[in-house]
């Protein structure tokens, strides 16, 4: 199976070259360009979320150790509005999965395309491009992991 460089690698490319095409759709000012991006790549890696040594999983476990805490701090001060707590309940949702699901089970089917409504409904701007960047992202992965099987 293709690694998680490969994934990303592909997927950026993707991303990059797909990016002039459906800017006029996307609304890809320079910002959401950037979501377009990152957010194709984090989508190229989320698949693999289901396996706890997988990069992408480490990545988030090492995020809610400083989301999370941060996060409850702020709203606890009262500098955070309560809504941002869907952030760091979002990451430990995330961090349950590897518990939830068997890997290349559930996850490698298009479950973790539903990440993408989030993206598309919470973010005021850019909501479109990431969630576009996101679905290119998980689709290449699942597409290499076919190529490969």
């Amino acid at each position: 199976m293709p690694g998680y460089r490969t994934h990303l690698l592909t997927s950026l490319t993707l991303a990059t070259v797909s990016a002039p095409l459906t800017s006029k759709y996307l609304r890809l000012d320079p910002l959401n360009f950037l979501l377009f991006i990152l957010l194709a790549g984090i989508g190229s890696l989320a698949p693999d979320l289901d396996h706890p040594k997988s990069k992408a999983h480490r990545f988030i476990m090492k995020l809610a150790l400083i989301v999370v805490p941060i996060s409850a701090v702020l709203i606890l001060e009262g500098i955070c509005p309560v809504d941002n707590v869907l952030v760091p309940c979002f990451i430990l949702a995330l961090i349950s999965i590897p518990n939830l699901f068997k890997h290349r089970g559930l996850w490698h089917f298009p479950l973790g395309l539903l990440l993408a409504v989030p993206l598309y409904f919470f973010l005021e701007t850019g909501g479109l491009a990431a969630s576009a960047g996101y679905t290119l992202g998980y689709i290449s992965h699942l597409f290499l992991d076919h190529l490969e099987a």
